[in-house]
């Protein structure tokens, strides 16, 4: 078999790109970082590129996209159309004839090289450093054996898309039974008394507790995905040197981020871990006059976020803060129907969360190929 060669990532790729000005330009997509969809590589979607105002990297079918801005969060991607995207994006592409850009997408989604861009610039925006990383080196095969390890790791990729699909046809399932129950358009016959109108505050209380002392409790990050321990969410600990003072949360708890970049609120529920801290910015509370598992699906459904988006306040960036939440009027059904509500939706919710196991699986099996197979640990015929 042909030996692999040794290189330094400066001399066989660039992220140098042609920039234009949105203000001139139309009918081009713009790949913005929210575009991309964390780990997986896929393009949720684009805007059109009049509608931006700073400065765009231009970008061709088949280079390869990777976020620089929280590289933590493996953002990446390789489009096959052409297009211009965020300044925060890298557009890599090969400088020479040894490396294929098909081979370089996977290169970059390899614990060694998010490794690699986790050693960046910046505290509160941490940005991957090309200077840092340009000089280290990692060896490359011949592009025939490329080829045959691009083929191998592609069909994992299938298998994920597939999975995702799934995973989506499962959380629209639930989204409409949700909204249908909530809403009464659809209702358990043995149920013929009214709903009942009460403030949020009637139903839950705020917990305050906070830590007395450093690393008191596992710290733990609330994201769109659920309540994830930090260090595993972003391969290392991105909370304050010292997290004293940091507020308290316990199993069947609640908590939620007061600030929305977006408008979106996610309220998760503590259910995998008996207790752990998050940041201050966060709100905590239990629920105390209602089902929790029913104030989870109601919290997190379209009704509720209609309300929210009257209530939030700010610009760019909006607020919500608990004393507000606590004025919320929810209408709710009694106990036994919230019970059975709550049931009916456990159905989708556990086969969301058996096509989430299954694909966690195909994810570390992917890892696991690329740690083998883009290190020459495990070769592939090339005959």
């Amino acid at each position: 078999m042909d030996q692999w060669k040794e290189y330094q990532y400066g001399d066989i790729v660039t992220i140098k790109s042609s920039r234009i000005n949105p203000e001139k330009h139309s009918g081009i997509k713009c790949i913005e970082l929210e575009h991309i969809s964390q780990g997986s590589g896929e393009i949720l979607g684009w805007i059109e590129v009049s509608e931006q105002k700073s400065t765009k990297n231009v970008f061709e079918s088949g280079q390869v996209l990777f976020g620089k801005l929280r590289p933590y969060l493996r953002k990446f991607a390789q489009p096959n159309f052409d297009g211009v995207c965020s300044s925060e994006i890298w557009v890599m592409n090969s400088k020479c004839n040894v490396l294929m850009n098909d081979y370089l997408y996977f290169i970059v989604q390899s614990n060694q090289f998010i490794d690699l861009a986790n050693n960046s610039t910046g505290s509160k925006m941490p940005r991957a450093d090309w200077s840092y990383i340009q000089e280290k080196t990692t060896k490359i095969p011949s592009l025939f054996e490329q080829t045959k390890i691009v083929e191998i790791l592609s069909t994992w990729d299938e298998a994920l898309t597939t999975v995702d699909q799934l995973i989506r046809y499962a959380e629209e399932e639930y989204i409409a039974l949700a909204n249908r129950l909530l809403t009464q358009k659809n209702r358990f016959s043995l149920f013929k008394k009214d709903w009942s109108d009460v403030k949020f505050g009637e139903i839950v209380k705020e917990v305050s507790e906070k830590t007395v002392e450093h690393n008191q409790h596992p710290v733990l990050t609330s994201s769109r995905k659920g309540i994830f321990l930090q260090e595993e969410y972003f391969q290392k600990s991105v909370s304050s040197k010292d997290n004293t003072g940091y507020k308290i949360i316990k199993k069947g708890q609640f908590t939620f981020r007061a600030m929305s970049d977006d408008g979106a609120f996610k309220f998760n529920r503590l259910e995998e871990h008996e207790i752990g801290i998050v940041s201050p910015a966060y709100s905590v509370f239990k629920a105390i006059n209602i089902e929790p598992r029913f104030l989870n699906i109601y919290m997190n459904s379209h009704i509720f976020t209609r309300e929210i988006g009257k209530a939030s306040q700010g610009g760019t960036r909006l607020s919500l803060k608990f004393n507000a939440l606590a004025q919320f009027t929810l209408r709710i059904p009694n106990n036994e129907e919230q019970i059975m509500i709550s049931d009916a939706c456990e159905v989708f919710q556990k086969k969301r969360e058996l096509l989430l196991s299954y694909r966690e699986q195909l994810f570390i099996q992917k890892q696991g190929l690329l740690a083998q197979l883009l290190t020459g640990r495990l070769r592939v015929a090339v005959s």
